[in-house]
């Protein structure tokens, strides 16, 4: 315990270490200095529709078919009916992610 308060004591005493504990304080609480983000900048309303695609429970004839065959398959292949419909969101999805500019380096 003598030593955790000998370090606090030191970093007290220190103007480099407050200086950055106060500098982490502002990032936290929102101070004048903004933290450094190396994540991409991403436009939301680019994203929009396809996040509405992904919401969208309606499903194309496609996928109707697969499903109302479902019932009558073995289970391995209605596990591989699941997949092919899951691949076929997929597909439908891959025009909007290269409109999203997701994907441009």
């Amino acid at each position: 315990m003598d030593d955790l308060s000998a370090r606090i004591s030191s970093i007290l005493n220190d103007p480099d270490s407050m200086a950055q504990i106060r500098s982490m304080a502002e990032g936290m609480l929102g101070g004048t200095e903004k933290p450094k983000n190396d994540a991409p900048d991403i436009d939301i309303g680019r994203l929009l529709p396809m996040i509405q695609k992904i919401n969208n429970k309606k499903s194309d004839k496609r996928c109707e078919l697969l499903m109302a065959l479902r019932p009558h398959l073995s289970e391995e292949r209605q596990q591989r009916v699941d997949r092919a419909v899951k691949i076929l969101r997929v597909i439908d999805m891959l025009p909007l992610l290269q409109d999203s500019g997701l994907f441009d380096f």
